[in-house]
């Protein structure tokens, strides 16, 4: 049982698990999305550590989800009713297979008396909490009924499938060295988990080991320790068809956390079609801008500084600071597929969600537009609709959907599960 962010620890080395379960506190007296925000939790917990810890191997699922308020925080709200309900089926959804509480009753003594648990202090009465594990359990009864075995994924899912390549040692390597205060190591990755999930796509966060050719694209953010095993596997997914994305911060290091004796990144120069000239980082009150179609995007974060090779497409570009009009973000052709490599870190993820849809598209694959905090996934048959933002959201069913939980116009902290 790991925790939703764990750091300390890495499960990918612990072998032959049959549970790999995670801990999930959403709501620990952080804004989040909105003026609800505060009493619906960070979705962005669940989102990561759902996808993380089934790549660890056995069964998977949340071992401890929080009841209700908890006594650590740094205040500690009372929860919109439904949001523990919200909290499970995003676990669910995600493909968990357990879902344990902590705790059963709230304490009468001790460090954690003010921690809720699924009853009350008189051990008789359901919390909302409780309540909410009350109803998720008959509604995942009902939803067994309708189960069908072996139901494949849409079509229009399948052609989105998606791979986040991820591991604890980069986080490792990269957060002791991060070399700007504004370099947020963890949520790095799950800032293009959760862009692509606004797109639609299912993406599964998995080892550097897996077998790629499974997914139409693939996501490398930040892959700072890389060999010359690793970066073939790469450019051999993406000349077989793949579409693959690469960011800054990825192949700067050998194995052993050593820079190249060479130019920065140099072992995969020729996978991106480009070479890293400089990176640069600025405080945090000036803004760098990125062009890209007309568009202007902030950033002062990372950025890298590209010379593309002649056959090589720039997507974007710098547009102020004494380096105006050079390359950031570049596109390269290598077989049947390519590579597009994202040199700077924007503030609010936007180019990289842009890019993220470019990719999409070019790759056949129709995309969906889903606000912050609105989560819809697909499992063994059912779609499953969740809505951490703080206003309602109406959710376009086609003609031949079911609504089986739910309805259509989902009001925060709210669910809706239907079939096509």
């Amino acid at each position: 049982n790991y925790t939703a962010v764990n750091i300390g620890s890495d499960p990918n080395r612990t072998r032959k698990l049959d549970f790999a379960a995670y801990t999930a506190y959403p709501n620990g007296g952080s804004d989040n999305i909105g003026d609800l925000g505060f009493r619906l939790g960070n979705s962005d917990l669940i989102l990561f550590a759902a996808e993380y810890y089934k790549s660890v191997g056995g069964v998977s699922g949340v071992m401890e989800m929080q009841p209700g308020p908890v006594n650590w925080g740094s205040y500690n709200p009372l929860l919109i009713p439904g949001t523990v309900r919200l909290w499970l089926y995003h676990s669910f959804a995600a493909g968990g297979k357990i879902a344990c509480s902590y705790r059963f009753r709230q304490i009468l003594y001790s460090a954690e008396q003010y921690h809720a648990g699924a009853l009350l202090t008189d051990g008789i009465t359901p919390s909302e909490g409780g309540k909410d594990y009350m109803q998720f359990i008959k509604e995942i009864a009902q939803l067994r009924k309708q189960f069908k075995p072996c139901t494949k994924a849409p079509a229009k899912m399948a052609a989105r499938s998606t791979a986040l390549v991820w591991n604890l040692e980069n986080y490792w390597s990269i957060d002791r060295q991060k070399q700007t205060g504004q370099w947020n190591t963890w949520d790095y990755p799950v800032k293009f988990l959760k862009a692509a999930r606004s797109l639609g796509a299912p993406v599964d966060v998995v080892q550097e080991t897996a077998d790629l050719s499974k997914y139409k694209f693939v996501i490398v953010p930040a892959y700072e320790m890389v060999d010359a095993a690793l970066v073939k596997k790469w450019h051999d997914y993406a000349a077989n068809g793949g579409h693959l994305i690469i960011t800054c911060r990825t192949a700067t290091k050998d194995r052993r956390g050593h820079f190249w004796e060479g130019a920065i990144a140099s072992p995969i120069s020729g996978l991106i079609g480009a070479h890293i000239d400089a990176t640069d980082m600025l405080s945090t009150h000036h803004k760098g801008d990125v062009l890209m179609n007309s568009n202007h995007y902030l950033w002062n974060n990372w950025a890298d500084l590209l010379t593309p090779d002649t056959n090589t497409t720039v997507l974007a570009a710098y547009d102020n600071q004494f380096y105006k009009g050079k390359a950031s973000v570049v596109k390269h052709r290598i077989g049947k597929g390519d590579v597009i490599y994202i040199g700077v870190d924007t503030d609010d993820a936007g180019l990289e969600k842009d890019i993220l849809k470019q990719m999409y598209t070019h790759g056949g694959a129709e995309t969906e537009d889903y606000p912050p905090g609105v989560f819809v996934y697909w499992r063994d048959g059912f779609y499953i609709a969740m809505n951490y933002s703080s206003g309602d959201y109406t959710v376009k069913l086609p003609g031949n959907s079911k609504i089986l939980i739910g309805e259509k116009t989902v009001k925060p902290a709210g669910v809706l599960v239907w079939t096509e």
